[in-house]
């Protein structure tokens, strides 16, 4: 997948991409319009030309989910709370949590990391990790299960 430029892994992951935006904003024609919007910002500036970019695929999502925030943030309005006259910003706290998750998944060692990627984001099958990873389908189950936990640990540390 890596020989494709970030154009072709943005036209292969289509869906995907505007499911996950679907996901943040909860609104199918701000997610389309979103996903859009990021292709044609990345083709005028990437076209042919994206040797920088180590990960596109990762890049991909990044893109889509900080768009999908800047445009929540643009239409949404903050709910105050009667009682005490305090503005509760939930996306704000969207955000912490998915900060938090994010640098928990960097600080996990590289093949535990990839084996979580691989069944987590990418959805393929236990079996087939283990092929492309060259380990034991009882090692990714391994991997994954060490991760979750840990990434379940660090959630309860911070609420």
């Amino acid at each position: 997948m890596e020989d494709k430029n970030i154009c072709e892994i943005f036209l292969d992951n289509y869906e995907a991409l505007k499911g996950y935006s679907f996901k943040i904003c909860k609104r199918m024609e701000m997610a389309e319009d979103i996903v859009q919007e990021v292709f044609l910002s990345i083709y005028s500036k990437y076209k042919e030309n994206d040797d920088g970019i180590k990960s596109k695929l990762p890049f991909l999502y990044q893109a889509i989910r900080f768009s999908t925030y800047s445009e929540l943030k643009k239409t949404s309005e903050k709910c105050l709370l009667k009682d005490d006259e305090v503005s509760v910003d939930p996306l704000r706290n969207d955000f912490l949590l998915e900060d938090l998750i994010i640098k928990a998944i960097e600080e996990i060692p590289p093949q535990r990391r990839r084996a979580f990627y691989l069944r987590r984001i990418r959805h393929m099958k236990v079996k087939e990790i283990a092929e492309v990873m060259n380990i034991k389908p009882k090692t990714v189950e391994n991997h994954i299960t060490i991760v979750m936990k840990s990434l379940k640990e660090r959630i309860v540390e911070v609420s």
